[in-house]
């Protein structure tokens, strides 16, 4: 095993690196909209999810466009 670790090269490892920051990139979007709302409306975990879920569902082509987005800065598009 450690041996085949070893043939990676640089831009295989980079490639991976960038794959698992797209993967994450979504979920780091909501997470961050959660606390936003959490924060800022001083309301419960359950209700900051609750309330980005609806900012999403009233505008999805704008949630589309967005994820879109993030997902073609890490290249992953």
């Amino acid at each position: 095993m450690a041996h085949e670790v070893e043939r990676l090269d640089l831009h295989q490892v980079l490639r991976a690196a960038g794959a698992t920051r797209a993967f994450f990139a979504i979920p780091g979007q909501a997470e961050g909209a959660i606390l936003n709302h959490q924060e800022k409306a001083d309301v419960s975990f359950e209700t900051a999810t609750t309330m980005a879920l609806h900012d999403d569902l009233r505008d999805p082509e704008a949630a589309l466009q967005r994820d879109l987005q993030s997902l073609k800065e890490y290249g992953a598009l």
